[in-house]
């Protein structure tokens, strides 16, 4: 299955404000909200939500053997907040991603990248002084 950025970054904006941390677990189901895409297959989040542990970007006690029950859900790990610090705005998200796309990459460090130096730019242009 390829990695997809875009459902990394919806998975991400879902979890958010589950209130959850390493003393207070909570249970999850792929296919009920927050983790109800319409548009996305089970199988996929849940591949994703795996991938996002590994990398992680969040914690969790692993998926059960029915494929969509989160157990013991944990919440961000603190790349988890990072990346998704800046990435949340939707143009800067899609500025990121074009930009990635014109250089013909896709990987999460360089998309992630790009976010940064976009935000950079658009805080060098508000505050009237260019950043590095």
């Amino acid at each position: 299955m390829k990695r997809d950025m875009d459902l990394v970054r919806d998975v991400l904006l879902a979890l958010e404000d589950v209130p959850a941390h390493f003393g207070a677990p909570v249970k999850l189901t792929i296919g009920q909200a927050p983790l109800a895409f319409a548009d996305r297959p089970d199988g996929d989040v849940a591949y994703h939500i795996r991938i996002m542990t590994q990398g992680e970007f969040i914690s969790m006690g692993g998926i059960s053997e029915d494929g969509i029950t989160i157990e013991r859900y944990h919440g961000f790990r603190w790349l988890g907040h990072e990346f998704l610090d800046d990435v949340r705005d939707p143009k800067a998200w899609s500025a990121a991603k074009d930009g990635a796309k014109k250089v013909g990459s896709g990987s999460l460090g360089f998309i992630w990248e790009v976010a940064k130096s976009l935000g950079k730019y658009e805080l060098g242009k508000r505050l009237g002084i260019p950043l590095p």
